[in-house]
């Protein structure tokens, strides 16, 4: 069934409530910001202290992302395609892997199903 919304807020209420009701496998992942070059370290912090949790203000990227096995995602920003999956790519998650005995961080989301949106 689609839902048409207003408000990113109402979205997000959405979104949260069909997650509450889920009962598969849930993980959050959150982001990790590596800033990469020849400068201090200092100045490394202070870059990433400017980085702002507001996904209006990431092209759209989220400081927190909640994934659940079963669930249908869509790719919309995907910067690294050397595994195959593109942008725009729509997909199921299948499992949560996390490699790491006792880690609480995915490592690995398999997915299926992935494909274009057209």
């Amino acid at each position: 069934m689609a839902h048409l919304f207003t408000t990113n807020a109402s979205v997000d209420a959405h979104n949260n409530v069909l997650s509450t009701l889920s009962k598969t496998e849930k993980s959050q992942i959150k982001a990790l910001d590596i800033i990469v070059g020849d400068i201090s370290d200092d100045l490394k912090k202070q870059m990433k202290n400017k980085i702002q949790d507001d996904p209006a203000k990431t092209m759209g990227l989220y400081l927190l992302v909640l994934v659940a096995t079963a669930a249908k995602y869509d790719l919309t920003t995907y910067i690294d395609v050397t595994d195959g999956l593109t942008n725009d790519a729509e997909g199921v998650i299948e499992n949560i892997d996390y490699r790491a005995e006792n880690s609480t961080r995915p490592l690995v989301l398999f997915g299926s199903h992935f494909h274009i949106l057209t």
